[in-house]
């Protein structure tokens, strides 16, 4: 784990923005990835990359476009499945990251690409934000939870969190990612996804009553009723096998 986490240390560096991030400088960073995100055609995707480069050649130094090439770089990467351009995505990720440390968007994207790194099964590359011996899915996690350290209502990082423990098979942090996604369910106007994930985070800690109130307000919330009754009853399974171990 001390690997794990030896670039959350490297992070604290001469130079980083100490100011809270604006709310326009978010709005500007949500709409540049969220159109990003729903664009496949690749002449666009590629005439956004070139557009954010160039704005970065031009202001080296300022967080916001840093993570917008970011994106930029991440989306082409899936786009093309091109490994070496999710590599370069993460780098720009942890770019925008040393210049605006306490910033959420930025770690909330190094996440997002070391995710996409996993999907691609890309080779890990020890890096400064990657140290050897560590599984992207493990340094996602981490890039998550500071994301949430540095705006705990931040509520796609909570969500992303509570995947990538999910997916984990090296390190589960559930324990974490329960913590921290909690707290934003009241927030989640109805949505029904946040509360799956967080009744399959509480049936891996084995806090069975507290993943089935959780699968009950998934389904109450219009989530899919065969998913949320296949969850519930996994759980219900397990509770019995509780207490029949129990009462040997």
């Amino acid at each position: 784990m001390r690997l794990v986490l030896a670039f959350v240390a490297a992070s604290l560096v001469l130079g980083s923005d100490l100011r809270a991030q604006a709310p326009a400088e978010r709005a500007t960073i949500d709409s540049f990835r969220t159109s990003l995100e729903a664009d496949s055609n690749l002449t666009r995707v590629l005439g956004v990359l070139a557009r954010a480069r160039a704005a970065a050649h031009t202001a080296k130094k300022d967080a916001v476009v840093r993570t917008e090439l970011g994106w930029a770089l991440l989306r082409a990467g899936q786009v093309f499945q091109s490994k070496d351009t999710l590599y370069a995505a993460a780098d720009e990720f942890y770019n925008a990251v040393t210049r605006a440390r306490h910033w959420a968007y930025p770690w909330y994207g190094l996440g997002m690409a070391d995710i996409a790194l996993e999907l691609a099964h890309a080779r890990v590359v020890s890096s400064v934000h990657q140290p050897a011996g560590a599984a992207w899915i493990q340094t996602a996690g981490i890039a998550f939870t500071n994301a949430l350290k540095q705006d705990p209502a931040y509520r796609p990082a909570a969500v992303a969190l509570a995947k990538a423990t999910l997916d984990n098979n090296f390190d589960p942090r559930s324990t974490d990612a329960v913590a921290l996604l909690t707290p934003l369910l009241d927030t989640v106007n109805g949505e029904p996804g946040p509360f799956l994930l967080l009744g399959r985070l509480d049936r891996n800690l084995d806090s069975l009553p507290n993943a089935l109130a959780a699968f009950d307000h998934y389904l109450a919330r219009g989530g899919d009723a065969g998913v949320g009754m296949l969850e519930r009853a996994r759980t219900l399974f397990a509770l019995d096998s509780t207490a029949v171990a129990e009462s040997v």
